[in-house]
């Protein structure tokens, strides 16, 4: 079968995305481009109205993620899902000893909710600086984009034998460490 006749990876599934900051309407429609059935979320209606006009084929769903009653509700209404991807905007570069905490905490409840939630898949993506330039000590001179954010969440979507895994989609700024 020739590349352009390839099955779309999400062909039949059915995806939430949570946030329509640039990342989350970034993932939306990679998994939509990627024969998913998509609905964006998001707690403000117009933000999220005006995320969903640029996604044809998106349905958008207002609901308030930090809202237990909102989140459990949204979730029944659009079973069966089969797959969620919770997505924010980037980290602010001051502040760094807060962020980092903040995400090594999110990496290991990512990981123990793999565990716990198995068979279902939980896996993090741990994104560099979006949108900013590379630092000098960066391996790749590639300046983080949520593209390479979005298309790595839908990569994992698409493989069923990744989980409680953690991606760092970041140039290589971990390795390169801050200036």
């Amino acid at each position: 079968m020739s590349p352009a006749m390839a099955p779309l990876p999400l062909a039949g599934t059915r995806v939430l995305v949570v946030g329509t900051g640039k990342p989350g309407v970034a993932t939306a429609a990679h998994a939509r481009a990627a024969g998913a059935e998509v609905t964006l979320s998001g707690r403000s209606g117009p933000q999220l109205a005006a995320a969903t006009l640029s996604l044809p084929g998106v349905t958008p769903a207002a609901a308030d993620p930090e809202d237990p009653d909102q989140a459990v509700e949204l979730l029944e209404r659009l079973q069966p899902l089969d797959h969620v991807a919770v997505l924010a905007g980037g980290a602010p570069l001051d502040g760094r000893g807060f962020w980092g905490s903040l995400h090594g905490a999110i990496e290991a409840l990512g990981r123990n909710a793999a565990f716990e939630l198995a068979p279902l898949r939980v896996n993090t993506v741990s994104p560099g600086g979006v949108d900013v330039s590379p630092m000098s000590r960066q391996p790749v001179d590639h300046p983080g984009q949520r593209a390479d954010v979005a298309s790595m969440v839908v990569s994992l979507m698409a493989v069923p034998g990744v989980t409680g895994t953690v991606v760092d989609v970041d140039g290589g700024e971990y390795l390169g460490g801050f200036e």
